[in-house]
């Protein structure tokens, strides 16, 4: 009798040592491999990063300081202290700005800077480079008095939706393209020591560009809401493609990359055959083959997307579900479309207690990443912005994979 409860105990230990191993494991899951880092602000409530030069040492974005102040930042890697650390690109006092693109060197960071109206003269709007040995530098726009001012805007609405937006350096740094306003297609170049801005296309319905290929010589968008590229036939001479024959398919084209399989295009196009925002889109990789553009759709559902990697290996954006909650994305050939909330979820403390919490307190709120903006030439870094649970704001992120 003796001998047979020594063994019913000891079964019973071994049962309970199990079932604890398997609710530490269902409570805490392992790692699935990858980190996020969480890139902090300058003091502020939130910050996004947008871009991220090639060897992921160098992100661009924005952040807002102690005082609401929407500046742009570079946060930069420093081996010594094995991390990310902000630095503000000094603007002046009362203007706004937030930085866009990065050459893939690092060197020349691209965005757009407001002005306050009332406290000064100037047109109000800008995009700008900065590079350490020059500092912020304004380019020239002849319509600047057709761009209104954003700044009221923004304090009313904390948009950043500026005039200047979405821009993007060529590789020599000699070439800068971005979201200028919906009237004027063109792209500003580096040409006896000063910086000149060259009109593609004035008074054109919805123009927008958004991509550059790294040598400059192929240019993406939006025209008349319908995705488009231009090829470079001479100096400051271009011709324009539209992705689809069809007139009826709107979309637009985020970015552009060379590969040994052929030129790379990433977007997104509207499925109903309407003009409509980019929350309606779904995203869309084109590669030119045979003197045309093949399309390959990357989800049915709501998304679009705004970066691929330089070997083309790696597409990153943003996914929409019905109630246009956003969620970030990464696409590979090999995984397909991958949600970052839950490939990382281990990472973002999506583990079964945090979630049991939630669904008692609908108040808790965890850690999401809702916009991936930017990815390294590799594909190995990624980057954008969520929600950071542990500092209740929005803010920047880097994940590497």
């Amino acid at each position: 009798m003796r001998r047979y409860m020594k063994y019913l105990f000891t079964l019973c230990i071994i049962c309970l040592a199990i079932g604890l191993v398997a609710l530490f494991g269902w409570l805490f899951p392992p790692k699935e491999g990858g980190h996020i880092y969480w890139l902090g602000t300058l003091g502020g409530d939130k910050s996004g990063a947008f871009d991220i030069s090639a060897n992921g040492k160098i992100i661009v974005g924005y952040s807002t300081d102690a005082n609401g102040q929407l500046l742009p930042v570079r946060w930069v890697w420093f081996d010594k202290e094995k991390k990310w650390i902000i630095e503000p690109i000094r603007l002046p006092k009362d203007a706004l700005g937030a930085a866009y693109g990065v050459s893939p060197s690092g060197r020349m960071v691209v965005g757009g800077v407001i002005y306050n109206p009332l406290t000064h003269q100037k047109e109000n709007c800008w995009a700008f480079c900065w590079a350490p040995e020059k500092g912020v530098q304004l380019l020239p726009y002849p319509f600047s008095k057709h761009v209104s001012s954003a700044y009221d805007s923004f304090k009313r609405f904390r948009s950043l939706d500026f005039p200047f937006s979405d821009l993007a350096v060529s590789n020599d740094e000699r070439l800068i393209t971005g979201r200028l306003n919906d009237d004027c297609l063109g792209y500003w170049m580096f040409h006896q020591n000063e910086w000149h801005f060259i009109v593609i296309e004035y008074r054109v319905w919805k123009g927008k560009l958004r991509a550059i290929l790294q040598d400059g010589r192929l240019l993406g968008g939006q025209m008349k809401f319908r995705p488009v590229v231009l090829w470079k036939i001479g100096p400051k001479r271009w011709r324009t493609e539209f992705l689809y024959p069809d007139p009826e398919i709107y979309g637009t084209v985020n970015s552009i990359t060379s590969t040994s399989e052929g030129i790379i295009a990433v977007g997104g196009r509207n499925p109903e055959h309407a003009p409509a925002d980019m929350m309606r889109y779904q995203a869309v990789r084109w590669i030119f083959r045979d003197k045309r553009w093949q399309e390959l759709l990357l989800t049915n559902d709501f998304s679009i997307a705004y970066d691929i990697s330089k070997n083309g290996k790696v597409i990153v954006g943003t996914l929409w579900n019905r109630n246009l909650e956003s969620y970030a994305f990464y696409w590979t050939p090999d995984s397909g479309l991958q949600v970052m909330d839950d490939r990382f979820e281990y990472e973002l403390g999506h583990h079964a207690l945090n979630q049991l919490m939630r669904r008692l307190s609908p108040r808790v709120r965890l850690s999401s990443l809702t916009n991936a903006y930017g990815v390294s030439a590799d594909g190995r870094y990624i980057v954008g912005e969520g929600y950071n649970s542990k500092t209740k704001r929005r803010e920047a992120y880097v994940v590497i994979r």
